[in-house]
């Protein structure tokens, strides 16, 4: 099922989507999905960070120093 939204953006955000694609809808959706794995990254990076298991703290500090690279 999907729900369609409408949204107004800035003309240069446009321009913006237009120059990297032809398909703007793909595009945005793209971008959001990469938003939400970013999220839930640093979800689970402070969940680590958070457990009793010192392996588990060490991963989390070494994930939180990296920058996310989702894509």
């Amino acid at each position: 099922m999907t729900v369609q939204v409408a949204v107004r953006i800035p003309d240069d955000m446009a321009a913006f989507i237009d120059a990297h694609t032809t398909n703007r809808t793909a595009y945005i959706l793209a971008a959001l999905e990469r938003e939400r794995r970013r999220i839930l990254a640093e979800s689970d990076i402070r969940a680590l960070a958070a457990a009793d298991d010192s392996d588990a703290a060490a991963v989390a500090g070494h994930a939180a120093r990296t920058p996310l690279d989702v894509d």
